[in-house]
């Protein structure tokens, strides 16, 4: 290291336990050897220790002034262009003439004089480079890594619903591979993955409640690889659905039928004219009141309100009221929007970010890759904005969110945008209908957890990672991550957006399995939350790490150069020797 990197942990811990050292041994001395010969002995042992110091330190002096390029090597990025300096981040392979450094802020404190730093390989994460302030960095554009690109899957499931798991694995060559989905209950589907065909969704309805992890696993040429897959199954229980029409319609009429088929309890209001209602009661008992209001005894009841445009338009103002309170204190509210919906893009009061789009079908993401056109439903062309934090529930094969929800206290107000997915049963396409509705009440429904926490950008947390974790309350606040081994950690919220009742917390758990999370404002209630192996599904990482790079600059050819001052190491055998010849005369004037 050169003299900008002397004042470190390291620097300063060896420094003073060197001058303790020759302090000891001048105040046990003192009485007993001359003032010269003291002073002699001295300095003797001041060198010998200064030798081991430097020898731990391993100095380096500036060499030159030349001009070059920086690189910074990351996962497959081994071959650098002739060209210094080269520097490498902990855990990644690199040649030995690639000098290694702890984080990027090392690399602009050790080295102003580098304005530019061009990055090798399938990048970095986006966290390491919120150090920087001064260095740009230039993304060395390279093909995509093989292996997984993106996977998504909902965490926690109902007993005997469908478990989902859906991706995408690239690969470069023509061979094949298969994918295969294994949970606690045993191999539940597998399917076939070529470079043609690179997504994939596979299916398991896990029957046993509590906390799983499963695998995925990758067979190729005879090989497997095991990824872990954290999966939590909660008690299947009949839900209790309000559902108000401004008009009968085939969507809400094939909707109530499969409500009453999976065994909910349902409540129907629909419009018969200005001051009239038509009642229909599911799975209930016929004695139990009618909705000719939405009174808060019936909302508090309630799991879900499904409602068109048009009826909660309609409702009155005290009915609205009720509404807004029974959302705020827990209830889902689902709005099935009509065409105009996107001009005002209003939910009862909650604006949505919304944009319009030229895409007017809509194919789920579990059917990308058996999707046919007969699957294909319209949709509103819109879609959710980036500009507002939403919690998407249901993906199309482009990865689009199609249905979403925004948190409003304890509940949450969605819309879905699909049109005439009864369009499926005309089809015989049962199952795809179900499977879309059943996730629809998976998201939007009432909550009966005390706490819920989902991630940000990746399926799950690594080891040794900075992860995000997502958490829904009603004041935000920090939270208490506690590990197996007992340890607690408390992590603070990154983004607090009290309208929406959302926070973001980054953390960096460093142990692996289940953990528990508790917020501040309910300490008598958690969330399981599992953290894979940081050596587990590093190509997913890698593969968001190249997406997020490429988008910040990325080329293809490098044309510029800039001066570098290039660092040389002191050959340690001068320390060696000093240190030898000063041991030599210290022992040779005890000696004598």
């Amino acid at each position: 290291m050169h003299w900008s990197q002397l004042p470190t942990t390291e620097t300063l811990l060896t420094g003073l336990v060197a001058v303790g050292i020759l302090g000891l041994y001048l105040f046990v001395s003192r009485q007993t050897v001359s003032g010269k010969e003291l002073l002699l002995r001295s300095l003797l042992l001041a060198v010998v220790l200064f030798s081991l110091c430097l020898i731990i330190w391993k100095p380096q002096y500036a060499k030159e002034q030349q001009t070059g390029n920086a690189f910074l090597v990351t996962e497959n990025g081994l071959s650098v262009p002739d060209s210094l300096p080269g520097f490498v981040l902990p855990g990644v392979k690199a040649d030995e003439a690639v000098a290694p450094i702890t984080d990027l802020a090392t690399l602009e404190r050790n080295h102003p004089e580098i304005k530019q730093v061009f990055v090798a390989g399938y990048g970095l994460d986006p966290e390491e480079t919120k150090s920087l302030h001064r260095i740009q960095l230039i993304f060395l554009q390279k093909d995509r890594p093989e292996g997984f690109n993106w996977l998504d899957y909902l965490h926690k499931v109902k007993a005997e619903e469908a478990l989902r798991v859906s991706g995408n694995y690239y690969i470069r060559s023509e061979d094949s591979l298969k994918i295969r989905l294994v949970t606690s209950e045993g191999a539940q589907d597998s399917v076939w993955i070529t470079h043609k065909h690179p997504d994939f969704t596979l299916n398991a309805h896990p029957r046993l409640p509590g906390n799983f992890v499963g695998e995925i696993q990758v067979i190729q040429n005879k090989e497997v690889r095991h990824e872990p897959l954290p999966y939590i199954v909660t008690p299947k229980e009949p839900l209790n659905v309000i559902v108000l029409q401004a008009y009968p319609d085939f969507e809400t009429n094939y909707l109530k039928d499969w409500l009453a088929d999976q065994k909910h309890r349902v409540q129907i209001r629909a419009r018969i004219s200005r001051d009239k209602y038509s009642f229909q009661q599911i799975n209930l008992p016929t004695q139990k009141q009618q909705l000719a209001i939405l009174s808060k005894a019936s909302l508090e009841n309630a799991d879900l309100l499904i409602a068109d445009t048009e009826s909660l338009e309609q409702l009155s103002a005290q009915e609205k009221k009720q509404v807004q309170t029974a959302v705020a204190q827990g209830l889902g509210l689902l709005l099935l929007p009509d065409d105009k919906w996107s001009q005002k893009a209003d939910v009862l009061g909650h604006k949505f970010a919304v944009h319009t789009t030229g895409i007017k079908q809509f194919i789920p993401v579990h059917l990308s890759t058996s999707g046919a056109v007969s699957d294909a439903i319209e949709k509103l062309p819109v879609a959710f904005s980036d500009r507002q934090i939403v919690v998407p529930i249901v993906y199309s094969k482009d990865k689009e969110p199609v249905a979403a929800y925004m948190p409003v206290g304890l509940g949450r107000v969605g819309v879905q945008l699909a049109n005439g997915t009864y369009t499926w049963i005309l089809n015989a396409k049962d199952k795809v209908y179900s499977t879309f509705w059943t996730e629809i009440l998976q998201g939007f429904s009432r909550k009966k957890e005390h706490i819920e926490v989902k991630f940000k950008q990746f399926p799950f947390a690594w080891e040794d990672n900075i992860s995000h974790l997502l958490y829904t309350d009603t004041a935000v606040a920090a939270m208490t991550v506690q590990y197996l081994s007992g340890s607690k950690e408390k992590i603070q919220p990154k983004i607090d957006l009290p309208e929406t009742s959302v926070a973001t917390y980054p953390f960096h758990p460093d142990e692996a399995g289940w953990l528990t999370v508790t917020s501040d404002n309910d300490t008598t209630h958690a969330a399981s939350v599992y953290v894979v192996q940081a050596d587990k599904w590093k190509d997913l990482k890698q593969a968001s790490w190249f997406q997020t790079n490429s988008q910040i600059r990325s080329i293809t050819n490098i044309n510029t150069n800039q001066k570098f001052t290039t660092w040389k190491n002191i050959p340690l055998v001068w320390f060696f020797m000093a240190l030898l010849i000063a041991l030599f005369i210290l022992w040779w004037r005890e000696k004598a």
